[in-house]
């Protein structure tokens, strides 16, 4: 039984690996791939930081968040000048804490590094040495906020979500229920942005890891 430390001497169990146990998260009855659209519609199919961009990816998710009868996360004045850890970790804690789920821990170095990997890769982020809670996302898209609105409000059918089709729907939503799984310990995250050579758009990818009992 192998154990993996993480910040301080905070100590995971490492038995195989896992993503949790489902739970439901309020997922919505369809997808709205509108939201993505507006998300991106003044940034092009590329990786922009231009002001326009920024401010319709921010409006697109604060319509998003009342869409579904939330209070839009509140930006801090320098969100975009933050490390792209730190852009998704608000983010992911205004989603969270919108719906009174407790805010994650971080962001953690070590869990920032299988992060880093994973957004290079193009591809979740690996088992962090066999944890037994965790569980990942990664995608693609002009900055960290259209990321995360792929991730929560557009993930059902017709979204870019490649694991749900209308034949196989049992991975609609799961990246938002990654984001909002209901932890009953501390949970950890981890998070990252590339730039990959054979894509114009940003690579995010973050990772989410509770703490042993």
């Amino acid at each position: 039984d192998v154990v993996w430390t993480g910040p301080g001497s905070t100590l995971w169990h490492a038995e195989g690996s896992g993503s949790g146990v489902p739970f439901d998260t309020g997922n919505p009855s369809a997808n709205d791939t509108a939201l993505f659209d507006e998300a991106t519609s003044a940034c092009g199919w590329r990786s922009s930081s231009t002001a326009s961009c920024e401010a319709t990816s921010v409006s697109a998710l604060d319509a998003a968040m009342s869409g579904e009868g939330l209070i839009p996360t509140a930006l801090p004045g320098d969100f975009w000048s933050l490390p792209y850890d730190q852009q998704l970790i608000v983010l992911a804690n205004g989603d969270r804490t919108a719906r009174n789920l407790t805010a994650l821990v971080g962001p953690d170095a070590t869990l920032d590094g299988y992060a880093t990997t994973g957004a290079n890769d193009q591809a979740d982020p690996v088992d962090p040495a066999g944890a037994y809670w965790w569980t990942a996302n990664w995608t693609e898209g002009p900055n960290s906020v259209a990321a995360e609105i792929m991730w929560v409000y557009d993930d059902g059918l017709g979204s870019g979500n490649v694991d749900c089709t209308p034949s196989s729907t049992s991975g609609c939503w799961i990246h938002r229920e990654d984001i909002l799984h209901p932890w009953t310990n501390t949970a950890y995250f981890g998070g990252a942005c590339a730039s990959p050579a054979n894509s114009a758009w940003l690579a995010c990818a973050e990772i989410f890891v509770q703490e042993d009992a």
